[in-house]
């Protein structure tokens, strides 16, 4: 201490903790209050402020002259954060008024989780206890090196058919089958795809989804004697109308995968042949670029037992 002319130094033998050089905004537009907890249990809103190095703000972010809510976490963990959002006081909530939110991650493109969606009437009361209370809508996000579920939660999807992957979201390992489940309300009221017969980890909608929709899924799977409980809920915006569909491979156009695609795909890498008429298509291995990688991945599906094309998102 200062009178005993001592200094006293105190330290923790603990880790570091795992701190990304990221930092992510999640936004509630116009008619919601956001309530974020971090991976470590710490709570970010307008009223609690625990996460260090983080801040809350009502502005106007879509420049739509209404104010938004958007919470920022400068110091970006991996593991699981918890999103929730209530009606804004003031807001009738028998109303049922709609809501748009979305995160961004280190000024990527904003991942959608909500799209003028009509808020439930249920909502916490200010002096309700957080443990106890319920939010009215509470979406999970977890931060991670490589997405668990293809696609990627809250991604701007690219086609009307999206495939749906869960291979690393589940182990496989004596499982006999899944149960799908893909619905335009976050509470699966109205499932439009309920499909409990799924044998592979994956699966690609029957008929093209809506675009500019969000639509919400999720998966669980059977041992041959019990079902696991669910996944999370997971979303998906269909933002454009792409040409790839379902799977990719289909390099020439002209349906199913098959030898006419390699050979279509070795004459434009190397003897001056057209584009693919969908250059999503031409990238089976799903790598962002059409190279010899895609040649050796097709060589490999078609004569080796290889790997499926990665799937269109």
């Amino acid at each position: 201490t200062q009178d005993a002319g001592t200094i006293t130094l105190g330290y923790s033998d603990l880790p570091d903790l795992d701190i990304l050089p990221d930092e992510m905004a999640v936004t509630g537009y116009t008619t919601v209050t956001v309530h974020l907890t971090n991976p470590l249990g710490y709570e970010l809103s307008q009223q609690y402020q625990t996460i260090a190095g983080s801040d809350a703000w009502v502005l106007d972010v879509n420049g739509d002259d209404t104010l938004d809510e958007q919470l920022l976490d400068y110091n970006l963990m991996p593991g699981e954060y918890i999103i929730e959002f209530d009606p804004k006081p003031g807001v009738d909530p028998g109303s049922n008024p709609a809501f748009s939110a979305g995160i961004r991650i280190d000024g990527s493109a904003e991942y959608i989780m909500v799209l003028d969606y009509a808020i439930s009437a249920t909502t916490r009361d200010a002096s309700d206890d957080r443990d106890q209370a319920e939010a009215a809508f509470t979406f999970y996000y977890t931060v991670e090196e490589v997405s668990s579920m293809l696609p990627p939660n809250g991604i701007q999807a690219q086609t009307l058919l999206p495939a749906f992957a869960w291979h690393r979201l589940i182990d496989s390992t004596d499982i006999e089958k899944y149960h799908f489940q893909l619905d335009p309300y976050y509470d699966f009221r109205n499932p439009q795809i309920d499909n409990d017969a799924v044998v592979e980890q994956y699966l690609v909608p029957s008929s093209q989804l809506g675009l500019d929709s969000v639509f919400y899924w999720r998966v669980r799977a059977y041992d041959g004697i019990t079902w696991s409980d669910y996944s999370r809920t997971f979303a998906v915006y269909i933002a454009a109308d792409g040409c790839c569909q379902a799977l990719r491979g289909d390099i020439d156009g002209s349906g199913p995968v098959d030898v006419g695609d390699l050979t279509y795909l070795v004459a434009y890498l190397f003897q001056g042949g057209s584009p693919p008429p969908c250059l999503s298509e031409g990238d089976p291995d799903g790598s962002g670029a059409i190279d010899v990688g895609d040649l050796t991945f097709m060589v490999a599906y078609l004569f080796q037992s290889g790997a499926a094309p990665t799937p269109c998102w």
